[in-house]
């Protein structure tokens, strides 16, 4: 077994990708060093995935903020953030 390291900045390049798994890896989304409520190039690129279905973020640090994230996939339609530090309500309807 070997193990690969690579930027998640990398997966943006791969703009017909339908499926991401991600899950386990103690990601987080973080506001840029700008602070002006802005998020991390890794959030903002994400819009450029506008073929994917499944995204698999489980078991890892996100909070509510990755919900507007993901609101720039327009062919998500299958979503999994469990046993991640989701706290309190947020709004869905619409989003996806």
């Amino acid at each position: 077994m070997f193990y690969v390291l690579f930027c998640i900045t990398e997966l943006l390049h791969l703009t017909n990708l339908e499926e991401l798994d991600l899950s386990g890896n103690n990601l987080n989304v973080t506001p840029n060093i700008q602070g002006k409520g802005r998020f991390s190039n890794e959030c903002i690129g994400l819009s450029r995935l506008k073929k994917l279905k499944s995204i698999s973020l489980g078991d890892n640090n996100f909070n509510k903020s990755i919900i507007s994230c993901l609101s720039a996939l327009p062919s998500l339609n299958t979503l999994d953030l469990s046993s991640n530090h989701l706290r309190g309500s947020f709004p869905i309807q619409g989003m996806f």
